[in-house]
């Protein structure tokens, strides 16, 4: 009887010792990650950025080329922003197109909106008014992943003012679902504020930890770059980021099928021009889902990118210029 009494004694406080440290630890990642919330998007944003006023509201974006030309817009995925996409911009702008790359709400540098106003159709809504606040009749659309969500809601809304429709590795759901209870507690206010804060400390705000969230993204590990690590961190530093972004991350378990619905409504007036370039070797949206994709728009076309996984404007930017050119130009 002893031992065990013994035994449980040094269990609680190994326990107590574990817990009492976990405590401070988490508060230690809590106070780096607001020590760190403190800059504007005026004080770090590339100065080669601008900010257009759309709708009442400053969205950032990146420009290259001649205007005149034929516009190509470029849309993110979750957690990226423009500057990702730069490298290709500005090679595609050499051929021969005005290029411009977005950042879309709650990412990047474009002004923080309520949380109403940034599901995928609500932005789809923003690209419109965006290409109108810079008076492009037509462009051509290239999105990434959870972005391309967006940009075929800005295509259902009119399809008239867009010429080519590229995704790249696309996160779209064109199902209409129900989220679980389980999840849905996840909004409630109760777990809401301070849990939300607590684990995008301890992980995706974490950046000691960036490389290696970031690295799960791809097959190329060598492609996620110190630099292109910094360049995910940047809009990390900006006020209030993590209650922003904790806000949004837990909204998504919440029932949002403006997508689905506007897909099934108007899916029969969509253009036929539709392309598809996809990373053989992504794990976050296999291969097989973008040949579902493919299937569901007849006349599309799938590029396969092989030996490389969610980001192949990454992992591969050679092959992928030179396939985005391919399309652009036929």
């Amino acid at each position: 009887m002893k031992q065990i009494k013994s035994f449980l004694f040094k269990l609680g406080v190994v326990l107590i010792l574990f817990f009492t440290l976990s405590v401070y630890f988490i508060a230690y990642l809590r106070m780096r990650v607001e020590e760190r919330e403190t800059k504007t998007s005026l004080e770090i944003a590339p100065k080669n950025g601008k900010f257009q006023n759309v709708n009442g509201h400053d969205i950032y974006y990146q420009s290259f080329g001649d205007e005149t030309k034929p516009a190509v817009l470029f849309i993110h995925g979750m957690g990226s922003w423009s500057e990702l996409w730069r490298p290709v911009a500005e090679k595609i702008a050499e051929s021969g197109y005005y290029t411009i790359a977005i950042d879309l709400p709650p990412f990047g540098f474009s002004e923080r909106q309520s949380m109403a106003n940034i599901d995928s159709c609500q932005n789809g809504v923003r690209i419109n008014e965006f290409l109108d606040s810079l008076k492009i009749n037509k462009a051509n659309l290239v999105a990434h992943s959870f972005g391309s969500s967006a940009a075929l809601c800005a295509v259902l809304l009119n399809k008239e003012k867009f010429n080519k429709l590229i995704f790249v590795d696309a996160a779209v759901s064109l199902d209409k679902i129900e989220t679980p209870i389980s999840s849905r507690l996840l909004t409630s206010p109760l777990y809401f504020e301070y849990i939300q804060k607590t684990i995008l400390a301890s992980t995706i705000l974490n950046f000691n930890l960036t490389g290696y969230f970031f690295k799960k993204f791809v097959y190329i590990k060598e492609a996620i770059t110190e630099e292109k690590i910094k360049i995910i961190q940047l809009p990390l530093q900006l006020k209030a980021t993590s209650s922003y972004l904790g806000e949004y991350l837990f909204r998504l378990t919440a029932d949002d099928n403006s997508l689905a619905e506007n897909f099934i409504e108007k899916k029969g007036s969509l253009p036929q021009n539709i392309e598809f370039i996809w990373g053989e070797k992504d794990s976050v949206t296999p291969l097989s889902r973008g040949e579902e994709l493919q299937k569901l728009f007849p006349n599309s076309k799938l590029s396969v990118m092989r030996n490389v996984g969610h980001i192949p404007q990454l992992e591969n930017e050679k092959e992928f210029i030179e396939i985005l050119q391919k399309i652009l130009q036929y």
